[in-house]
């Protein structure tokens, strides 16, 4: 892990000075937002369920190129991830009619009907 560490740490070094971008790539109201620009924050394309990141076009090129996060899986960057907890979204409660993380369950929705999402329905 210290070499992942290693690795994402250059890469937010390398990206700090980043081109601007047309406003229309920058994370609005309702948008998911890269989780690693350091300035305006763009639009996500793509979501890490390994690293439960989100990640622009340029701050996703390690995952890529780099051969230990080749193996991580990526989803469609749509809101996946928990804004209260930072997990993925992998629970549906039936009782509120939401999509919840574990933590989620756990805590707030301990004696509602719940039903666990499996991955293949995440990447949809």
């Amino acid at each position: 892990n210290n070499m992942l560490a290693e690795v994402v740490e250059k890469l937010k070094r390398k990206m700090e000075v980043q081109a601007a971008a047309p406003a229309h790539c920058y994370a609005g109201p309702g948008d998911v937002a890269c989780d690693f620009c350091t300035e305006r924050k763009l639009i996500a394309v793509k979501s890490c369920l390994t690293c439960l990141a989100s990640f622009c076009e340029t701050h996703l090129k390690s995952h890529y190129e780099v051969p230990g996060l080749k193996k991580h899986s990526l989803v469609e960057a749509s809101g996946k991830i928990c804004s209260e907890h930072d997990k993925v979204l992998e629970i549906y409660c039936r009782t509120d009619q939401s999509f919840i993380c574990y933590v989620c369950m756990r805590d707030e929705h301990q004696s509602h009907d719940t039903s666990q999402l499996h991955l293949t329905e995440l990447k949809n």
